[in-house]
């Protein structure tokens, strides 16, 4: 710890060997010199100066961290704690300061909290929901979105709990047990990761994602589960295969579907030994209909037909359009 004295018109007085390895100037080099022109860089000279002369004016010791610069033009942080130095009658005669080099400890300090500024501001920006646990189950981090998401009380985050966090969630589940069950899976196998989706009793499904914070060594320190909301996504794709397999008139399975089905039974009996049944339906005078009372009577004949033999067949068989006024129905054995 550096120990140095500065008089009234804050030049130094006392220098220790400490003030020498940090700062690199020998006591004789810096006994005399001014503060300003000896470690005090120019861009802070005046809040310096105010701080001597508050101290002077015996307004209580200070704390402070600022910038120094060394001999050999480095600049480095130190720590300083100042007190005045008074006479026997209580005048203020000079500052005593102790200074210690924390340039490395600084760095380090600012590096963490740009990783967490950094961290944050990832995490806010993205629009998935951000949880990260430690390996004791408590929480790290939770992102706004996550909290959204979730609707999570204010008090539950609060706690910085998992457990509580995964108790206000399973009431809004299609599947609680599933989704407890595979929470427990994952933090029971550290070194897993994971993707799956998550229904919502009100209609919304979540992408799930969690993967597991491991160090340079392996060593396991917790992990960290992403939400995101995928329901429209969900949507788009239920209704484009939709299309691409249903008739839209009639909603029974299509041309694609059909062959599919068909492909999948004729599979299904070469491996068992058993047989398929293909059926085949025509509405006669379909057309004498659509001409004489109209395509919405033909559409509601069309559906009246299709709804038959649906209700008539297992639900393991296959009712197909095909066009027009054909069907045709698929019966595995």
């Amino acid at each position: 710890m550096a120990a140095i004295s500065w008089d009234r018109q804050f030049r130094c007085s006392q220098w220790n060997k400490a003030a020498e390895k940090i700062f690199g100037y020998s006591r004789d080099e810096a006994l005399g010199r001014h503060a300003l022109g000896l470690i005090v860089p120019s861009t802070i000279e005046e809040e310096i100066g105010d701080t001597f002369q508050s101290l002077l004016d015996q307004k209580g010791g200070t704390r402070k961290v600022n910038e120094n610069i060394t001999k050999d033009g480095r600049t480095i942080i130190c720590g300083w704690y100042n007190t005045p130095i008074t006479d026997e009658t209580g005048e203020a005669v000079g500052v005593a300061s102790l200074a210690e080099d924390i340039t490395e400890q600084k760095r380090a300090q600012d590096e963490i909290t740009f990783k967490s500024t950094l961290l944050t501001t990832q995490q806010e920006a993205s629009g998935d929901g951000i949880l990260s646990v430690d390996a004791d189950g408590n929480v790290i981090s939770i992102s706004q979105r996550f909290i959204d998401l979730w609707d999570i009380p204010p008090e539950v985050v609060e706690s910085n709990s998992d457990e509580r966090l995964l108790e206000s969630v399973l009431d809004k589940l299609v599947d609680p047990a599933l989704f407890i069950e595979r929470v427990r899976e994952l933090y029971k196998h550290k070194h897993e990761t994971s993707v799956d989706d998550v229904k919502l009793k009100d209609g919304r499904t979540f992408e799930r994602h969690s993967a597991p914070m491991l160090g340079a060594d392996d060593r396991y320190y917790g992990r960290v589960w992403m939400y995101r909301d995928i329901t429209s996504r969900k949507q788009s794709e239920d209704l484009i295969w939709n299309q691409a397999n249903f008739d839209p008139r009639t909603k029974l399975a299509n041309r694609q579907m059909l062959r599919d089905r068909l492909e999948q039974e004729i599979r299904n009996a070469h491996r068992t030994g058993s047989r398929v049944a293909l059926l085949y339906l025509d509405l006669d005078r379909f057309k004498d209909v659509n001409d004489t009372l109209g395509p919405s009577l033909g559409d509601m004949l069309l559906k009246e037909a299709a709804a038959r033999p649906s209700a008539s067949v297992r639900e393991a068989d296959t009712v197909a359009r095909l066009g027009g006024d054909e069907f045709t129905i698929v019966m595995g054995g």
